[in-house]
């Protein structure tokens, strides 16, 4: 192919210079230009066989194949993302990490209900004097903290312990306080009513769980509901968004999950829609929300996922200033949260 434009290149020069005297490296030079040309094109089109190489090797290694517009995520298959969030999810406990649950919540939060006396009923006093409308909960290692919000973001209540937390090794005694820095008052002695992880989820798929109820010991069960929910099947991949800043696969709940979910408390009218997200790095979970006719406004729980460095330890335990007023309640008080 390069002789015959050659060829044609110097009967063009040829016919167009009839009867005119041209410098004598001019054809030289016009050969020399096609040459380069030619190599230009010729590496273009190997760069742009070894891209499409390069997307086909990157979508079968991630067991899909490109997303348009998907701003580079492959659209990956259902078994792929459910069998690496379990893996995730599965190493995270091993590994020793701190969950960490954010979601909304209701007033009232927190009681300390007061031993019986003979004769008289059992005294509730309230812990906070502000609405809650969001809680976040740490957990690691048994040891949990809460933290109520209210409206503007204000602490309504700090409830754990305010014994330093060891990243290793045997915890010491855990100190169960609650404070309410608004009435600028703390609590104590405080005995869980519940302790976090004493009630396992059970492994059967047929089992029925309400995903709305709220508290530190639903909080604690919530990745369980979800490792359970992915290991029978009750999530299907459905594309991929952006969460909190991150790019995240998006996983909806199968028909057989909302029966479940509705069960005889909830009936035709519980929830129609759960919608899982999981980071597409990590593949831990970030969110599920959960919405349906008798649902206000859609339920959203976030997760996080740290470290136990000694910074984020020091998120379990309680803090308060020294001038607040100490409220000692009777032994056994027992901590009561919905």
């Amino acid at each position: 192919m390069n002789s015959d434009i050659g060829d044609l290149l110097r009967e063009g020069i040829d016919r167009a210079t009839a009867g005119e005297r041209l410098h004598p490296g001019l054809a030289a030079q016009a050969r020399q230009r096609h040459h380069r040309r030619a190599l230009i094109v010729g590496a273009a089109a190997v760069t742009a066989t070894a891209a499409v190489a390069a997307a086909a090797v990157f979508a079968a290694a991630a067991g899909g194949t490109p997303t348009p517009g998907g701003g580079g995520l492959p659209a990956l298959t259902t078994a792929y993302v459910v069998g690496h969030t379990e893996q995730a999810l599965a190493e995270a406990e091993r590994g020793g990490f701190i969950y960490r649950v954010s979601r909304a919540s209701a007033e009232p939060y927190a009681f300390a209900a007061e031993p019986m006396v003979s004769g008289h009923p059992s005294t509730m006093r309230r812990l906070d004097s502000l609405k809650i409308a969001r809680t976040t909960t740490w957990f690691f290692q048994g040891r949990t903290r809460t933290e109520g919000f209210a409206a503007g973001g204000r602490v309504a209540i700090d409830i754990g312990s305010s014994t330093p937390i060891r990243s290793r090794g045997p915890q010491p005694p855990a100190r169960l306080i609650a404070v309410d820095p608004n009435a600028r008052q703390w609590f104590h002695p405080l005995t869980p009513a519940t302790l976090p992880y004493s009630a396992p989820v059970p492994h059967s798929c047929n089992a029925r769980d309400d995903w709305l109820a709220g508290g530190p010991l639903r909080s604690a069960e919530f990745a369980a509901l979800v490792e359970r929910a992915l290991s029978c099947g009750q999530f299907r991949a459905d594309g991929q968004q952006r969460v909190n800043g991150a790019r995240a696969l998006r996983l909806a709940g199968t028909p057989r999950l909302l029966r479940q979910l509705r069960g005889d408390m909830w009936g035709r009218n519980g929830p129609r829609a759960v919608t899982l997200w999981v980071n597409a790095t990590t593949f831990l979970p970030v969110r599920v929300t959960v919405s349906g006719w008798l649902i206000p406004d859609r339920k959203t729980t976030d997760f996080g996922w740290l470290k136990p460095t000694p910074a984020n330890l020091a998120m379990l335990r309680v803090k308060f200033p020294a001038e607040l007023h100490e409220v000692q309640l009777p032994a056994r008080s027992l901590l009561l949260a919905p």
